[in-house]
């Protein structure tokens, strides 16, 4: 069946209405749904991301984390425990775990390492934290910031 433009034009603007809706009831940008970003610019962007973002990050730290993560942590290392795989006496210190997601991809990244850079000056946060929340283990990027110091590029 062929639409007239008018009518084409009508399910355009309903779809969007109906996207907007799903959206809203989901706490997120609509966005993040269709990838339309007409009309958008950094403040809203930016006023848009911020709720939506406390929002996935109350997700993650009340429901992935202690409701899924946590208990299969607790259970892997229950089974290594009970198949001799951990030579520790005690199971108390393998069950624990520090569950730090990434950080959020930032629009102006200059501006977010400043924060961060302030942040750990402040004693508001550790350089532990703030390197592993980009996505790093804090070990390893030093061993490879002192081997690129020293010129040695074939250590581990």
């Amino acid at each position: 069946m062929q639409q007239s433009p008018a009518e084409a034009k009508d399910s355009i603007a309903f779809a969007k209405l109906t996207l907007g809706q799903i959206a809203a009831g989901f706490g997120i940008p609509q966005f993040w749904l269709d990838g339309d970003l007409t009309g958008a610019n950094y403040s809203s962007l930016r006023a848009g991301l911020i709720p939506a973002r406390a929002k996935l990050e109350q997700f993650q730290y009340h429901q992935i984390i202690p409701q899924i993560l946590a208990p299969l942590w607790r259970r892997v290392q229950t089974r290594a425990y009970l198949s001799v795989s951990v030579d520790s006496p005690d199971l108390a210190p393998a069950l624990k775990a520090e569950w730090l997601p990434p950080r959020f991809m930032q629009v102006d990244p200059a501006k977010d390492t400043q924060a961060l850079i302030a942040q750990i000056d402040a004693k508001l946060t550790s350089r532990t934290k703030a390197v592993a929340s980009l996505g790093w283990n804090i070990a390893d990027l030093d061993k490879e910031i002192a081997a690129e110091t020293t010129g040695d590029t074939n250590a581990d």
